[in-house]
């Protein structure tokens, strides 16, 4: 049985506890009522550099004021403080549902961006973005996974890397437009119901 559990059980030994983290800010999600009307910092390539740990990536609910203190642009390098809890979350094994024990970080404090990091390229988030790259059956991938590691390995490590990844993911993706897609925006944006007159 395979699953994706991507519980972040390597913060387990962490919980409660603040610790020190690197990573770039790669999205910033909206408030809309799914989230509760927060907002999402979404960091990639995430180092925990006293801890040795290593993650994918990770998305910090905040409060608006919390966002709109913390400046933060796309694409930059932070160093950054954030406490670890647990949370349950229902997980998929097999189509049978089962609750296991999550680990996230909150109430980050951004200190300062980083001109260049230690940790090494390409990291788990760009290794596994290209993966996906390679995988795409959807797109014509104009490079091969060593060019495209050739390519990485040129840029310096304060989120270009990341960046790129991006960058080079967006220009392969294709928008799917169905004829519901077309007649649902038609009529969601100009149809005006009439007004009944008695």
């Amino acid at each position: 049985m395979t699953a994706n559990l991507d519980t972040r059980e390597e913060l387990r030994p962490y919980r409660n506890r603040k610790l020190g983290f690197e990573g770039v800010l790669i999205d910033l999600i909206q408030p809309n009522a799914q989230n509760k009307q927060t907002y999402g910092l979404v960091f990639g390539s995430v180092y925990a550099p006293n801890e040795k740990i290593e993650l994918d990536h990770v998305v910090i609910k905040v409060s608006k004021c919390v966002y709109q203190a913390s400046n933060v642009e796309l694409f930059n390098r932070y160093r950054f403080t954030a406490f670890i809890e647990s949370y349950m979350k229902v997980k998929s094994f097999d189509g049978i549902e089962a609750l296991t024990e999550s680990y996230m970080l909150v109430k980050p404090n951004i200190i300062e961006v980083m001109e260049n990091s230690n940790m090494q390229q390409p990291t788990k988030f760009v290794k596994s973005r290209i993966k996906s790259i390679m995988i795409c059956k959807t797109s014509d991938i104009r490079h091969t996974e060593a060019e495209l590691y050739e390519m990485i390995s040129k840029l310096q490590n304060n989120g270009s890397v990341e960046n790129f990844i991006n960058k080079y993911t967006r220009s392969i993706q294709h928008k799917k437009v169905t004829q519901t897609d077309i007649i649902n925006t038609v009529y969601t944006s100009s149809y005006k119901r009439p007004k009944i007159v008695s």
